[in-house]
């Protein structure tokens, strides 16, 4: 079954940030929204991330770089990646979300150890890379990522909040490196 955090809908819970239209103080400037939409499907015992990143997404002028940190690469984000054809995630993705095959745009990571992982981008490059990286930190694997770095540069540019706040409607309350001072 997939459990969905975004649009509400039929298929699931749902969650969508709330920031959407917070004025930063005395300004009225507007801030951009978090924006993403997180469904996490079931297909054939494997956790696949499907997410739909808005234009105006906190993340989405930062994913490129936030995946190469995630990757620890200094290579181009979208050479991180290769869009594929997974009929078992199309056909999930019609049945649990009612989304067209041509609105999915289906991803594996190209690193050797990485290979198994599938993501699913609802919104183009961006909305892929975006699924690459939760599907990284969410990966119960010995090493995909450095977790601890990783959070610092969220910090650096204050997504730290937004990321935990994505991670926790999926999770649950958990000790983050930057949130909760624990380990993860």
């Amino acid at each position: 079954p997939a459990m969905s955090w975004g649009g509400g809908g039929s298929y699931g819970s749902s969650w969508r940030s709330s920031s959407r239209s917070r004025s930063r103080t005395g300004r009225g400037k507007k801030t951009p929204s978090a924006g993403v939409t997180l469904t996490l499907l079931n297909v054939n015992g494997q956790e696949v991330p499907v997410v739909d990143l808005e234009k105006d997404s906190l993340f989405c002028s930062n994913v490129s770089w936030l995946l190469q940190q995630a990757l620890d690469c200094d290579g181009k984000a979208e050479s991180q990646f290769e869009f594929c054809v997974d009929k078992d995630i199309m056909r999930e993705c019609k049945a649990q979300l009612g989304v067209s095959k041509d609105d999915v745009y289906c991803a594996r990571l190209l690193r050797d150890d990485l290979r198994h992982m599938r993501v699913v981008g609802l919104a183009g490059k961006r909305s892929v890379m975006m699924a690459c990286i939760i599907a990284l930190y969410r990966d119960p694997g010995s090493y995909t990522m450095n977790h601890r770095s990783f959070w610092a540069s969220l910090q650096d540019y204050k997504l730290d909040g937004p990321f935990e706040e994505l991670m926790e409607s999926v999770d649950g309350k958990q000790d983050y490196w930057g949130g909760g001072g624990g380990a993860r």
